[in-house]
């Protein structure tokens, strides 16, 4: 247990796991909802039932959320330490990024192929489209799900009011009252007021949202035009792929400006630190633990 504590950065005698609180609980709903759906809506999209690469895309996206959902939880639930907590949600939605646009990428690419074969083919396409409604209309359901319980989903009762102080800050202000009114002091209480993660939640969301819509308007153009099926799959394949690349290009702007802003306060955090330590060795205070 103490290794673990260790690994966490958290003081011996701590709980090594927190109650659940408000963003914990969202973050449940949210990996069960995409599980679910990304679990049945995989085995629908394959040949013998819709055959539709659309939602194939929709599928890697969906995982590559869950994925990230559940790190985001235990990065919740775990009693790490502020600066080891933070390192680790940067870590993972960097990562979750990274693999969104790498995979997105990919099936772009064989969007384009589909599009490419389906002009040359004369038929009416060998999309199930039933299948493609049925899960488009499901998926919209689910994303007003998840959007209901992050919107009504109670408060906590001291959400955002106990924000935990950095060691150099009760360094700075315990040595060298002088500095509390400094600008790095306060940039360090901030501590990041954004949170990175249920930012990067809710825009994994509002972009599945979309998603859902666009392979709904696929699956009415089907039932109502005479376009091959293949095709009008094919483009909505890679307009789905083109909104999570979207959404990915968007989330990782926040992301390095989170990251420039971590990397200025660590550097803030040695700076107090040494203020602390030449302060103590001039006037003799007692080192902090």
């Amino acid at each position: 247990m103490s290794r673990i504590r260790k690994l966490i950065g958290a003081e011996d005698g701590d709980p090594i796991f927190l109650p659940l609180t408000r963003e914990a609980r969202v973050y449940i709903v949210y990996i069960c909802l995409f599980a679910t759906i990304s679990t049945a809506q995989y085995i629908v999209s394959l040949p013998p039932f819709a055959n539709s690469l659309a939602l194939r895309a929709d599928v890697i996206s969906m995982l590559v959320d869950t994925i990230s959902y559940t790190f985001n939880l235990i990065a919740v639930i775990v009693n790490f330490s502020p600066r080891r907590k933070r390192t680790a949600e940067l870590t993972v939605s960097g990562l979750s990024l990274a693999l969104l646009l790498g995979l997105t990428a990919a099936f772009a690419a064989e969007a384009v192929e589909d599009i490419e074969a389906a002009e040359d083919d004369e038929g009416d396409g060998d999309v199930g489209v039933e299948f493609v409604l049925a899960f488009a209309i499901l998926g919209l359901i689910f994303d007003g799900s998840g959007i209901a319980a992050f919107y009504f989903c109670p408060e906590d009762e001291d959400d955002g009011s106990d924000k935990p102080m950095l060691k150099s800050d009760a360094m700075a202000l315990t040595a060298a009252p002088e500095l509390e009114a400094t600008e790095e002091v306060e940039q360090t209480k901030e501590m990041c007021g954004v949170n990175i993660n249920m930012l990067s939640a809710n825009a994994h969301l509002l972009s599945d949202l979309l998603r859902s819509s666009t392979t709904l308007v696929e699956g009415i153009l089907i039932l109502s035009t005479d376009i091959n099926s293949t095709l009008l799959d094919g483009v909505s394949a890679l307009i789905i792929c083109c909104l999570i690349i979207i959404g990915g290009i968007g989330s990782s702007y926040f992301w390095i400006q989170e990251v420039r802003q971590d990397c200025k306060e660590r550097e803030v955090d040695e700076k107090l630190i040494t203020k602390y330590e030449n302060a103590e060795a001039k006037e003799g205070h007692p080192t902090l633990s």
